[in-house]
This record gives C-alpha cells, sequence and structure tokens, in this order.
C-alpha cells in the first residue's frame, strides 16, 4: 500500500496484476474509491467501490499519481 499527497489529493493506493488492484483518492472529504475485482480484499474506506478494468485502473494511476504503472498488468 502506498500513500501519497498530490495536488490537493490524498492518495492511497496498491497495485497487482495477479491478485487485483484498487485506489482510494480523497480530496474536501469526499472519497473516490477504484478496484479491479469486486471480491478484492481491501482496507475498509466507506465508501462503495467503483470496479474498472485493468485499462481503467492504468489510466487512473496515470492521472492521479503519475508514472508508469505497467505493474497493473503483470500476472507473474
Amino acid at each position: 500500500m502506498t500513500n501519497i499527497k498530490k495536488l490537493g489529493n490524498d492518495i492511497t493506493y496498491n497495485t497487482n496484476g495477479r491478485n487485483g488492484s484498487w485506489l482510494l483518492v480523497e480530496k474536501d472529504g469526499q472519497k473516490w474509491f477504484y478496484v479491479t475485482r469486486p471480491d478484492l480484499p481491501t482496507p475498509k474506506f466507506d465508501v462503495e467501490p467503483d470496479i474498472v478494468n485493468r485499462k481503467g485502473m492504468f489510466d487512473l494511476l496515470v492521472h492521479f499519481v503519475g508514472g508508469n504503472h505497467t505493474d497493473v498488468f503483470k500476472k507473474d
């Protein structure tokens, strides 16, 4: 699990191509939570997750975190 603060957003995420990835973005008391699998065990964040595919998670991570997050696609 990685925590960063960027552009006023508190961002917490975990990427794992085999088991699934998740991303939580918090700003001004609002929360957005994204997962790649509905049955993915994640910490409880008091918000319902939106389910996205791996490409969607990659796009979200690049947008909010920056960098290259190809580990979302790795299955080994």
